[in-house]
């Protein structure tokens, strides 16, 4: 699913183009990176996994205006203290016990004019 996202973004990039962009459980953080590719001015990319969340600070060092996080969906502390004008999340949702996380965590991150792009399996109960 990281490389449909991939493509959608680069097919879409003028919609990035400028555009701040919160990407939730980034894992490798192909789809923030393609993001950035595609000209986003901002791209936080995020995951529950502290450990990766750090790996993924590496790849930021590359990318002007990219960061990393560890973001508990469960835990508003934990949230940026920021709004984005899009929303990607990759494979997030492989339960449907973690659908009212996301919502929360979409709901205080996505600016009010913005997009939740959600790419996923069909296979997958929770999409």
């Amino acid at each position: 699913s990281s490389l449909a996202a991939t493509c959608l973004v680069q097919r879409a990039a003028g919609a990035f183009a400028g555009r701040r962009v919160l990407e939730l459980g980034s894992g490798l953080g192909l789809g923030g990176v393609s993001c950035c590719g595609a000209g986003a001015s901002r791209v936080l990319m995020t995951d529950f996994d502290a450990d990766l969340a750090a790996a993924l600070e590496k790849t930021c060092e590359a990318y002007a205006g990219m960061s990393a996080a560890t973001i508990d969906w469960a835990d508003n502390a934990t949230y940026a203290d920021e709004t984005f004008d899009v929303v990607l999340g990759t494979d997030v949702a492989y339960e449907d016990a973690v659908v009212p996380a996301l919502l929360d965590v979409v709901d205080a991150h996505l600016a009010d004019d913005g997009v939740m792009l959600v790419v996923g399996e069909r296979k997958r109960t929770a999409m």
